[in-house]
């Protein structure tokens, strides 16, 4: 059986973490795994991440450390088995089954080697130039939709939708529609942005056929992404942004571009990536 992935770790949303986590666990029936990972250096500070979906390394890099540096400190396993343990009693006093895993290395590639995973639910609270290439690296690299927390958590009453029309958004409203990772009673807001209003209408249309039945606002807008997502999002005082893996590139500009913490800072709600 798949289980929700919660990635532990020491920034003021751990709660709301492991809040949302556990409330998508209950909605579908699932166990949790709260993991922690001590980071621990792959490479030389020479290493650029993944930022451009895949190694760089700069010259005169050695990839070479002491191994004694590879090991995580008695103070940082104390820290990370009590961040865990709190996690857990969390699961319990909601009645979810839960494990935990500690793990020590680089986050994003255990993240992506981690299997029967139903979704990740990780903070974004730390704006540093370093998760943020992690993140978008994630996002390109994982094929688990991931829940990117933002803010305290308040129950997901309503989404906004992203949709082009593409395979990839048929098959993330499907997935959310049919899974009902968010409840039985979501509110869903599909926007298409579109100039060619007759285009927009006919990509609405494929929404209407799969929500029907469903408690469902169909929205055509024409003007740039970020702004028309973000506007309507505030103006309409929605619980969550939604993508499919067709609007990585969205994303990434929208939350991890030069821009990213005026963004974040305007998009307020959790942002869910379907891939």
């Amino acid at each position: 059986m798949k289980k929700i992935l919660v990635c532990v770790d020491n920034n003021p949303l751990n709660g709301a973490v492991c809040s949302y986590g556990l409330e998508m666990a209950k909605k579908l029936n699932l166990e949790v795994i709260f993991l922690h990972v001590i980071k621990t250096p792959l490479f030389t500070p020479n290493f650029l991440g993944l930022a451009a979906g895949g190694l760089v390394v700069t010259q005169g890099s050695d990839m070479v450390y002491d191994p004694e540096e590879l090991k995580p400190t008695k103070e940082q396993i104390d820290e990370a088995e009590d961040m865990l343990k709190k996690a857990k009693k969390m699961a319990d006093e909601a009645g979810i089954k839960s494990s935990s895993d500690l793990q020590c290395g680089d986050i994003i590639e255990i993240l992506i080697n981690y299997s029967d995973i139903a979704a990740i639910v990780v903070s974004i609270k730390d704006e540093t130039e370093d998760i943020q290439n992690n993140i978008i690296a994630l996002t390109r690299e994982s094929k688990t939709p991931i829940l990117f927390v933002n803010k305290e958590f308040s129950e997901i009453k309503s989404a906004l939708v992203a949709f082009d029309g593409g395979d990839a958004a048929i098959k993330t409203l499907h997935s959310i529609k049919d899974s009902k990772i968010f409840g039985q009673d979501l509110e869903y807001h599909v926007l298409n942005i579109n100039k060619d209003e007759k285009k927009s209408k006919e990509i609405l249309d494929i929404a209407r056929d799969i929500l029907k039945n469903e408690n469902a606002k169909f929205v055509s807008l024409s003007g740039e992404v970020a702004d028309e997502l973000i506007s309507y999002r505030r103006a309409n005082n929605l619980d969550l942004f939604v993508m499919g893996s067709f609007s990585k590139g969205i994303f990434a500009t929208l939350f991890f571009g030069s821009t990213s913490k005026n963004v974040v800072e305007k998009a307020l709600v959790p942002v869910f990536v379907a891939q």
